[in-house]
């Protein structure tokens, strides 16, 4: 298959060009200097050159809480301008088939868990991610609508977050899990007494390690055609404060953590009813602590690689 990853020097667009490597496909790649993904034009002349078969949207803006919160305008404009380019171009230029991804947090905060995915739309996003969550549902709606009435094969997929190697460990741009590898690392070398972690430690989180991620959008990509949303998750949750406990631990820090409640840590519960696709013969196989394994690992020679 002829095929363009779009954000391939991210953390699921690295994990999806490695998996599609494998299996010899010819891989189109361009970084963002190369392609601007908010310019349409840009798009519709790549799309004329390349005449690739599928295309894999794993490109976009994310971050934390903090970032989200505070620049809620960005992370909705920019996610859809590119999900919105793509699509339209996509659908011009008769692409076989075209996925999208959306987010755990497009649920609506008051739904029943685990989340299904015909409860989308039912009700208002938590709003520590209001943008990011309303750009994701109108992508959502945008492929189905192209389906409709263009009869394109767009599939959606809602993972739910995800982590490992080449994940962001940028302060205030991180997620959950790069942010507490930084914060115990860091504490560990410069002999810090405490850690302070976000929240009460009492949320619960559903995390994927990202190569199941990027081994499930695959399969997904061969053996799904409904215009429907599709959940993939790890089937498996785990509280904040255990969370951080278990990465102290990989990481070796001695000393206390401290849970601050004042701090916004999102909805209480976040879990994905992924049993059709479970249905379709396909389940996420790394642990959690494997993949934290992994994952610190994967810091451990970034951080090393920048101190040289």
């Amino acid at each position: 298959m002829r095929i363009w990853v779009t954000g391939h020097l991210g953390m699921v667009g690295s994990a999806l060009t490695k998996v599609l490597s494998a299996k010899s496909n010819i891989l189109y790649l361009k970084t963002r200097e190369e392609l601007d993904l908010m310019k349409i034009n840009e798009i519709r002349s790549y799309l004329s050159e390349v005449k690739c078969d599928w295309i894999f949207v794993a490109a976009g803006k994310v971050g934390g809480i903090l970032e989200n919160s505070k620049n809620p305008l960005d992370f909705f404009y920019d996610n859809f301008m590119i999900n919105n380019n793509i699509l339209r171009v996509a659908c011009e230029k008769k692409i076989k088939k075209v996925m999208v991804l959306g987010s755990s947090c497009m649920y609506p905060i008051n739904t029943e868990q685990p989340y299904k995915e015909n409860s989308l739309f039912n009700g208002k996003v938590e709003q520590t991610n209001e943008g990011y969550g309303l750009s994701k549902l109108m992508t959502v709606k945008l492929a189905e609508f192209y389906n409709i009435q263009h009869k394109c094969n767009f599939i959606s997929v809602i993972p739910c977050a995800s982590y490992g190697p080449n994940d962001s460990f940028v302060d205030g741009k991180n997620h959950v899990i790069p942010a507490l590898i930084k914060k115990f690392f860091d504490a560990k070398v410069n002999n810090k007494p405490y850690v302070k972690v976000w929240g009460s430690g009492e949320a619960l989180r559903e995390f994927l390690f990202v190569d199941d991620l990027a081994e499930g959008l695959v399969f997904l990509m061969n053996n799904y055609n409904d215009q429907k949303p599709i959940n993939i998750g790890s089937g498996h949750e785990i509280k904040i404060k255990n969370l951080a406990l278990e990465i102290s631990n990989l990481i070796g820090f001695k000393g206390d953590l401290i849970f601050d409640s004042k701090k916004p840590e999102g909805v209480r519960r976040k879990y994905l009813d992924s049993s059709r696709l479970e249905s379709m013969g396909w389940k996420a196989k790394t642990d959690i602590k494997t993949g934290l394994i992994r994952t610190i690992e994967h810091f451990k020679k970034m951080e090393s690689k920048n101190n040289a």
